[in-house]
């Protein structure tokens, strides 16, 4: 299955690995029937335009990858993604393509010959053209004159280019921030780390979690709730003290989550209990 990420002008995608440097993993879009706010929170933080990413767009195939969260996935510190930047014009363009802004018109008056100045109903100001008497392109209208700025035209698109320049600076700052936090709280909770259904649910092997579990994330979220276990991450999870007959283990809580899940895996493929501790 071919998993792109939704996130403003991230280019992370499945099928090619270099996009997926670093460990890369993605993680799938929280459904608009079961977590509608969430969604919706999810999308805008995405920054893309509403025509390319809705509600309406959602699906099984729509994901977000570990560059955009503070800690490399959802927490429930973080469980959204960081707020994109606006994109520049030329990126939106290249997206979508978007309408470019109309251009200035250039306002005309005509005289007769008596010298009177006529003007439309629907005008209250004259409008005159300039036309230059050296111009060799086109003979000039009686009476008309074009008026040109070029110094105007000139300036306004050296602002515009500016602000294109900024705003790509802006994303591309943004972005890196964003990986060095999420490089800061990998290193912090390495030792903290757990196996969840989070990080089978969006392993790159097919079904890893029904492979694991005999169960899909949504129904292992439902056995959850029969059991009384918080069914999303996001949640205040229960952990639970664990006791031991030796002092030299260094989980001393485990959520129930991770310990159904644990339960599930024994059952179904009878893992060894040495490879469900490490």
């Amino acid at each position: 299955m071919v998993k792109r990420c939704a996130y403003g002008v991230c280019k992370s995608d499945s099928r090619y690995p270099k996009s997926l440097a670093g460990g890369v993993v993605f993680f799938p879009f929280p459904k608009p029937k079961t977590q509608q706010e969430r969604c919706l929170r999810w999308i805008k933080q995405c920054g893309r335009p509403h025509s390319q990413l809705n509600v309406t767009k959602i699906n099984k195939h729509a994901y977000v990858c570990s560059k955009h969260f503070v800690n490399g996935q959802p927490t429930p510190e973080y469980p959204d993604p960081v707020l994109a930047v606006q994109v520049s014009n030329q990126t939106r363009e290249q997206l979508g393509g978007c309408r470019k802004p109309p251009q200035k018109r250039c306002r005309l008056s005509v005289q007769d010959a008596s010298g009177s100045t006529s003007s439309t109903d629907d005008a209250d100001e004259t409008q005159q053209y300039i036309v230059d008497s050296e111009s060799t392109e086109q003979p000039p209208l009686p009476g008309c004159q074009l008026e040109r700025e070029p110094e105007e035209e000139q300036s306004t698109e050296k602002e515009k280019k500016l602000e294109e320049e900024n705003n790509n600076m802006k994303l591309k700052l943004s972005l890196k921030e964003t990986e060095i936090e999420r490089l800061k709280a990998q290193i912090s909770t390495l030792k903290k780390k757990t196996l969840t259904p989070e990080l089978l649910e969006s392993s790159e092997i097919p079904k890893m979690l029904e492979y694991s579990t005999g169960f899909t994330y949504d129904r292992f979220n439902q056995l959850c709730t029969i059991f009384g276990i918080p069914n999303d991450p996001h949640t205040t999870q229960i952990n639970v003290p664990l006791n031991y007959k030796r002092n030299d283990w260094q989980v001393a809580e485990m959520p129930l989550r991770s310990q159904l899940l644990f339960v599930l895996m024994k059952l179904r493929n009878n893992e060894d209990l040495k490879n469900l501790a490490f």
